[in-house]
């Protein structure tokens, strides 16, 4: 990965990386975009979405990185359920079926982003007393 970090400050181009793997996100990325079904559910910068974790999808994702100093044996958390069929999606939420925080306002209608800090949007109904935005 640092040759990749070189790169791009030697070239001063963007790079786009689309992973699970949000360890590897930690080391390159200034901005994240966190997708669930094709749908951003989650934008800001780095340290929004580490350390101000919005989307139940966003903190399920955190949860199943390994921890430098984790103890040995311990197992990594894993999302229950399993990703639906992009043919059979519902109104509401995507990652509906499987959040442990989901509500009957999840399943309904088109869920807006809502701005939760200036640059930082979440795609969730548990932030709709924040300002929506339309993008």
């Amino acid at each position: 990965m640092e040759l990749l970090k070189e790169l791009q400050v030697k070239e001063g181009k963007s790079i786009v990386l689309i992973t699970h793997n949000m360890g590897l996100v930690a080391e390159m990325a200034d901005e994240v975009c966190v997708m669930y079904m094709g749908r951003v559910v989650e934008f800001g910068k780095l340290e929004d979405i580490f350390d101000n974790t919005c989307h139940p999808y966003t903190r399920a994702l955190l949860r199943s990185v390994p921890v430098l100093g984790m103890p040995e044996g311990q197992k990594l958390e894993t999302i229950p359920g399993s990703t639906p069929n992009p043919a059979d999606l519902k109104e509401g939420c995507e990652f509906a079926d499987r959040c442990s925080e989901c509500t009957e306002k999840c399943r309904k209608g088109t869920i807006p982003n809502y701005e939760v800090s200036p640059g930082h949007y979440v795609r969730c109904v548990r932030f709709d007393s924040y300002p929506e935005v339309k993008r």
